[in-house]
């Protein structure tokens, strides 16, 4: 148990979110650690990106931004049409759909 503890500052259960999340790889030149960082800067920013386009903060630009706030909104209509209906059709027979 001892050898899973993390290192003071981290998490316990932290995983990589984005390609090459974590420290640069052992031994890597200075040309290959900036290679490196700007992957991770590149990657984390577009994570961002699409995090607030699908949640309607800032307005897609591009076709495949679109097209992810589109289906972002499809599906929270979808989800409104569907508690609506429920709430307008509760089950009669207590909830249990299935026939015995």
């Amino acid at each position: 148990m001892a050898d899973q503890q993390p290192e003071p500052g981290q998490s316990p259960r932290r995983r990589p979110r984005f390609p090459g999340d974590g420290p640069p790889p052992e031994g890597a030149s200075p040309a290959e650690a900036r290679e490196w960082a700007e992957q991770w800067l590149r990657s984390y920013r577009a994570d961002r990106r699409a995090r607030r386009v699908r949640a309607g903060t800032v307005a897609p630009t591009t076709h495949a931004e679109i097209r992810m706030r589109l289906d972002a909104d499809e599906q929270r209509e979808h989800r409104r049409t569907a508690r609506d209906k429920r709430r307008q059709n509760p089950p009669s027979d207590g909830g249990e759909s299935a026939p015995e």
